[in-house]
């Protein structure tokens, strides 16, 4: 069976007029045709021609926003490092993967240097390289992971060994963050209680 084409009156008044017209109605309709073909490809062009620029104002935007975050966030980040230097209490930062990358000066006169440690020797480092007692350093290292994988602050007490005593500490870490929000380490402070006593420790 032949399937049937069905025109709409429009296009029949068409190939009629062609069909009366001969050549020359053919030449017309196949101008009129190019015609209407060109200055839809030209309404085309343009509103992908506005699109496009819609896009890259919205890029710049972004990026501007993005610029702006990101210098906030160095200033800020400038100001607290300044502060924490000077803080009372050691504080700390390390990467997720557990290697520290930021400790202040009383990170060194509290922890490092009592236990013989050189504080110049602990950036870049992990626990288990760093401290002698690898028990305590596992805990650390724990709780760091605790951190990481719950993405919140977390309490604990954790110790550590100065020669033959072993000290408390209240330590609070929390998860690092970059201007995406992504998790990129942990953080850290600690308070040192002389109120639990050495025998309850061990």
């Amino acid at each position: 069976m032949t399937p049937q084409i069905i025109l709409s009156d429009y296009w029949k008044k068409i190939l009629a007029n062609v069909a009366k017209g001969g050549i020359g109605a053919v030449l017309v309709v196949l101008v009129w045709g190019y015609t209407e073909l060109r200055d839809q490809n030209r309404l085309d062009y343009n509103y992908q021609i506005e699109r496009a620029e819609v896009r890259e104002a919205a890029y710049q935007a972004t990026i501007s926003t993005q610029s702006k975050e990101l210098k906030a966030l160095q200033k800020g980040f400038a100001f607290l490092s300044s502060a924490r230097r000077s803080s009372p209490l050691p504080e700390w930062a390390k990467f997720s993967t557990g290697h520290y990358n930021y400790k202040n000066r009383a990170f060194d006169l509290s922890l490092a240097i009592p236990n013989g440690i050189n504080p110049d020797s602990i950036l870049f480092r992990t626990d288990l390289e760093i401290w002698p007692d690898k028990d305590l350093a596992r805990t650390y290292r724990e709780n760091d992971l605790k951190v990481l994988t719950e993405d919140r602050v977390i309490y604990n007490i954790e110790y550590s060994r100065m020669g033959d005593k072993i000290i408390a500490w209240h330590s609070w870490k929390y998860p690092l963050k970059d201007q995406f929000n992504n998790t990129t380490g942990v953080g850290g402070i600690a308070v040192r209680d002389d109120q639990i006593s050495e025998p309850q420790l061990k």
